[in-house]
C-alpha cells in the first residue's frame, strides 16, 4: 500500500515539474491579470491568444493548454490563455502590455488569436483593431462596425447551433478576408482531434496575414477566374467556376440563350478570397449559349455548348 502511494505521489510530482507551460500575475491600473503562457522550443516569433468559454462544457485554463499546446509546437507560436477569460474586449495596448511581459521579443504585428463558442466574447476589440485569427463554432456574435483596417479570418463551425454563418456574413460585408470550413463536432474544443484541419486553416490566415502586409503584392493584386471554363458541357451537368476575389462586392454569372434571355443564374454577395460556384443546367435544351460573369473589376463572356 506504502509503495502505491509512494509511486503516486512520485508521478504527480514529475507531472508537475513537467509542466511546459508558465503563469503570471500583476495589477494594472488596479485590475489583476493573471494568464498562462507556452513558449514552443522553435518559436517563429509568433503569438496565438486562445480563448475558450462554454457554459455547458466548462474547462479550466490548464486542461484547455493542454488541449492546445500541440498547436504551438506545430506553427511556433507562444500561447497565451489569460486565467479568468474576460468578456471585457482586449486592446491593442492591453496586448502589448501583456507581450512586453512575457517575452521582448514578441509584437503585436505577429499576433493572432483563437476563439472557441463563447470566447468570440474576448476578441471583439481585437476584430475590430485588426486583429487576424480563427473562430470555432461560435456561439456568441460580434459587431464589426467601424473595424479600423482589412484583416483576414477563418471560421470554423461545428454545428448547426452555432454563429458561424453570421459571422461570417458580418465580416464579409465589413470587407475582410475570409475562409470556412465545417467540421461537425459536438465538442468543437477538442481540437486535438483534427490536427490537420486546424493547422491547415491557422496557416491560409497566416499566409494571407502575410499577403496584405506585403505592400507590392497588394498592389499588384485583382479579381480574376481561376478554373478554366468549359466549351462543352454535357446535359444536365452543372458549370463550375472558380473565382480569386481580390475585394467583396456583387457577383453575377447567367448563362443567356442566344435571345439574350438569362435560362439560369447565380447572384450573390462575395468575400474576398477563393470562391466556387455551380451553375445549374438541368432541363435546358442542347446548343448554343452565352455565359456571361460578372465581378468586382472583372467581366467576362464565353460561349458554352450544351449537348449530350
Amino acid at each position: 500500500m506504502r509503495k502505491t502511494f509512494t509511486i503516486g505521489l512520485i508521478l504527480i510530482c514529475q507531472h508537475l515539474i513537467a509542466q511546459p507551460f508558465q503563469s503570471e500575475t500583476w495589477i494594472n491600473k488596479g485590475v489583476k491579470i493573471s494568464l498562462m503562457y507556452y513558449h514552443p522550443q522553435d518559436s517563429a516569433g509568433k503569438v496565438i491568444f486562445a480563448f475558450y468559454s462554454s457554459e455547458a462544457h466548462p474547462l479550466n485554463s490548464e486542461a484547455w493548454m493542454n488541449e492546445i499546446l500541440w498547436l504551438g509546437d506545430t506553427v511556433g507560436a507562444t500561447l497565451i490563455i489569460l486565467e479568468n477569460n474576460p468578456k471585457s474586449q482586449l486592446t491593442p495596448e492591453s496586448v502589448d502590455l501583456i507581450l512586453s511581459k512575457i517575452g521582448t521579443e514578441l509584437t503585436w504585428k505577429n499576433t493572432s488569436f483563437m476563439a472557441v463558442e463563447n470566447g468570440v466574447e474576448s476578441v471583439c476589440g481585437l476584430i475590430k483593431s485588426g486583429l487576424p485569427g480563427v473562430l470555432i463554432s461560435p456561439r456568441k456574435t460580434c459587431s464589426v462596425i467601424g473595424v479600423n483596417q482589412t484583416s483576414v479570418y477563418g471560421v470554423i463551425s461545428a454545428n448547426e447551433q452555432d454563429s458561424a454563418l453570421t459571422i461570417i456574413d458580418s465580416l464579409e460585408v465589413a470587407g475582410q478576408w475570409v475562409k470556412s470550413s465545417l467540421l461537425q463536432s459536438e465538442h468543437p474544443y477538442f481540437i486535438n482531434d483534427r490536427k490537420a484541419a486546424f493547422t491547415a486553416m491557422f496557416g491560409w490566415v497566416d499566409s494571407v496575414n502575410q499577403m496584405l502586409n506585403d505592400s507590392n503584392l497588394m498592389t499588384g493584386l485583382k479579381t480574376q477566374i481561376t478554373s478554366q471554363i468549359p466549351e462543352v458541357v454535357r446535359e444536365g451537368k452543372a458549370i463550375n467556376v472558380d473565382l480569386f476575389f481580390a475585394e467583396n462586392g456583387p457577383f453575377k454569372m447567367s448563362l443567356n440563350n442566344l435571345s439574350g434571355e438569362s435560362v439560369s443564374k447565380v447572384e450573390t454577395q462575395t468575400g474576398k478570397g477563393n470562391r466556387s460556384f455551380l451553375l445549374p443546367t438541368k432541363g435546358l435544351d442542347w446548343g448554343v449559349y452565352r455565359l456571361e460573369i460578372d465581378a468586382p473589376e472583372l467581366f467576362h463572356k464565353y460561349t458554352i455548348i450544351i449537348r449530350g
